[in-house]
């Protein structure tokens, strides 16, 4: 709820998924109505890099943002293979996000607004 209010904040249009399951089902049904994927590693049902993986297989370059706290395990080529373009350690501050997705967000020389 915390992300779907800041996000929205910035006037960014949000979907969001208690589970991981859910938000690949989203993603499949309108692939091309998504502009990034924000993920949280630690999910019922899918993980993040498990969502990462199969988010990426529908839309290859969709940027992925996987937030977790327990990254140490993840290996860099595990999350290039995945997909995954940023990795944010939690907690993540509202301007590290900010930074991350308007680096990768269409019209990437700003920042969200």
């Amino acid at each position: 709820e915390f992300l779907t209010d800041l996000l929205g904040g910035w006037g960014l249009q949000v979907v969001a998924h208690a589970d991981g399951a859910a938000a690949r089902d989203a993603f499949a049904e309108d692939p091309q109505g998504f502009d990034a994927v924000i993920t949280d590693q630690t999910m019922p049902k899918l993980t993040g890099l498990q969502l990462a993986r199969q988010v990426s297989r529908l839309r290859p370059g969709i940027p992925v943002l996987l937030c977790t706290g327990y990254g140490e395990d993840l290996k860099p080529r595990e999350l290039e293979a995945a997909g995954v373009r940023m990795l944010a350690k939690k907690p993540v501050e509202p301007q590290q996000l900010r930074e991350l997705l308007g680096a990768v967000l269409p019209n990437s020389n700003k920042s969200p607004t």
